[in-house]
């Protein structure tokens, strides 16, 4: 005897999965809102003008993120940190984190100054060199990376407060990348390749919800259709015995 799901268990099940679909794809529309929000947030912040000494310590932390930073001091090269497997075009590589003191005392600030290739180690040190003190404009990020130092004397990530524990004085509570905005992502020859972008969203929210209502609605045919099909066997044998 072949074994039957009760029709009323079936449509039971059938009908929380296609609900179950749709909550995943009103949570993705939530989801590109919110990360819409977000890229105005950051965008609207890289829009300001520069941060200096005077107007940044008086700001929160957390509203930090993504403003672009000027201020004047000299670099650290007695303590340079160096972040490995960075790899561009099929290249490898390394970015290079140099401390800034800065010119009023009030610290350091760890700064990503670029990539470069590997072997070009020394040369982009004695780079950099040439500039002892300046003024530093980049871009500041809030975040927090968590890595390690290898046995080569590499870190695996952007580690502030690990990198930090290594200086003898103290850093902000953020870092900063190097640079001016970058309008494409094309290299060139000038090592370090400085820089950075403005903040953008990779994920395909839409796409995704557009798929789940997509499995939804088919899941959804799918089921209408077989019960049509069980039904006109139903209804034919149902006429022929009346005749």
């Amino acid at each position: 005897m072949k074994f039957q799901v009760p029709k009323p268990i079936l449509f039971s099940s059938i009908a929380l999965v296609i609900i179950f679909l749709c909550i995943l794809g009103f949570w993705q529309i939530e989801r590109n809102e919110w990360k819409q929000n977000l890229i105005d947030e950051k965008n609207i912040n890289t829009s300001l003008e520069p941060l200096n000494p005077s107007t940044i310590d008086s700001i929160d932390k957390n509203l930090l993120d993504y403003r672009r930073i000027s201020v004047e001091g000299k670099w650290d090269f007695s303590y340079p940190f160096f972040l490995g497997n960075k790899v561009r075009k099929n290249n490898l590589g390394e970015e290079i984190i140099i401390p800034f003191l800065l010119a009023d005392n009030s610290g350091a600030i760890l700064t990503n100054r670029g990539w470069y290739p590997v072997s070009e180690r020394q040369k982009i040190i004695e780079k950099l060199k040439e500039n002892q003190s300046g003024t530093l404009e980049g871009l500041i990020r809030v975040t927090e990376y968590t890595g390690k130092k290898t046995s080569n004397g590499v870190w695996t990530a952007f580690d502030r407060e690990s990198i930090g524990k290594e200086l003898p004085y103290d850093i902000k509570e953020w870092v900063v990348f190097e640079g001016k905005e970058k309008t494409n992502y094309k290299d060139n020859s000038a090592y370090p390749i400085q820089g950075w972008v403005v903040y953008t969203s990779t994920t395909p929210h839409i796409e995704y919800a557009l798929t789940w209502f997509g499995l939804a609605i088919v899941l959804l045919i799918v089921t209408i259709a077989r019960f049509i099909k069980k039904q006109r066997p139903r209804n034919s044998t149902q006429s022929q015995q009346s005749d």
